[in-house]
């Protein structure tokens, strides 16, 4: 395996605080439909930074579609990834694990836009697309967050109006009286 993870390591581990590397890599043990022998790979780590940091780079990789940024190498290599990170039921898995908490409906709306904008309509992310709404149509959100990404998900995916409004209800149903959330 060629991947960069253990140089950069070791970087950290003798001093480093920033790293990052874009690079072509090869493995030689897992193949299949979700592991491919060559590919490229953006990998990056913070030394002494919370987890939020590294949420914080992921929306920073979203408001390249709001700059306009243009589908390339990187974009592609990062929708492949994000949809084979993608669960049978249709919604992507949040990243981050306990004692940090973050919403499968944040992950599930976050990685169908960026396929949704990155994608180039190719089949696999079509179907990516509309198993990602299918699940956030049909499962229950719990929190504000998960409301609020919830109408965002369907909202980006093209849900149907009865679809979209219900989750408004369901949104503003959650709202207290005192106007807070």
């Amino acid at each position: 395996h060629t991947s960069p993870e253990f140089a950069m390591k070791k970087l950290l581990a003798a001093g480093e605080t920033r790293i990052a590397a874009f690079a072509h890599v090869w493995r030689n043990r897992e193949r299949g439909a979700l592991h491919s022998p060559e590919f490229t790979m953006l990998e990056w780590y913070r030394a002494a930074e919370p987890y939020e940091a590294l949420m914080r780079d992921c929306a920073n990789l979203m408001g390249l579609a709001a700059e306009g940024h243009r589908a390339d190498q990187a974009t592609d290599a990062i929708v492949r990834l994000v949809t084979a990170m993608q669960m049978p039921d249709g919604r992507w898995r949040s990243p981050y694990r306990p004692p940090s908490e973050a919403s499968e409906f944040t992950a599930t709306a976050v990685a169908l836009r960026g396929i949704q904008l990155y994608g180039n309509g190719k089949p696999i992310h079509r179907r990516a697309l509309a198993a990602a709404v299918s699940w956030l149509e049909s499962a229950q959100p719990n929190t504000t967050e998960d409301r609020v990404f919830r109408l965002l998900g369907l909202t980006w995916g093209g849900a149907a109006q009865r679809v979209r409004d219900a989750a408004i209800r369901d949104l503003l149903s959650a709202q207290r009286a005192d106007g807070a959330w």
